[in-house]
């Protein structure tokens, strides 16, 4: 079961992220996107999730954005199949022996 509380602060994180509509700070929203992605376990939440990694790869077209996403997706299918193991998304990087630069 979700956390309520953690599930409230992903909505307003989200809700504060889609108010920034300057290309000139993109590059430094793919971290609080993707950690923020991590904790949706809501449909909602993870499709304003995907707009944004979307809009950030529209921005820089930068591999690093792709990769965040695909790590993202594939850690809310692991969660949506029961078959994950935290929410320690660093854990989850080494898990699947990737480095992402998050900046």
């Amino acid at each position: 079961m979700p956390n309520a509380e953690v599930q409230k602060m992903v909505r307003q994180g989200l809700n504060d992220l889609c108010q920034i509509d300057d290309s000139r700070i993109s590059p430094v929203l793919l971290f609080p996107v993707f950690v923020i992605g991590f904790a949706c376990v809501e449909d909602e939440t993870r499709q304003q999730v995907s707009a944004l990694f979307e809009k950030l790869i529209g921005f820089s077209g930068f591999g690093n954005v792709r990769l965040a996403r695909d790590v993202a997706h594939q850690w809310w299918s692991n969660y949506d199949s029961g078959d994950y193991e935290g929410w320690n998304w660093t854990q989850q990087m080494d898990i699947y022996r990737i480095s992402i630069p998050l900046t």
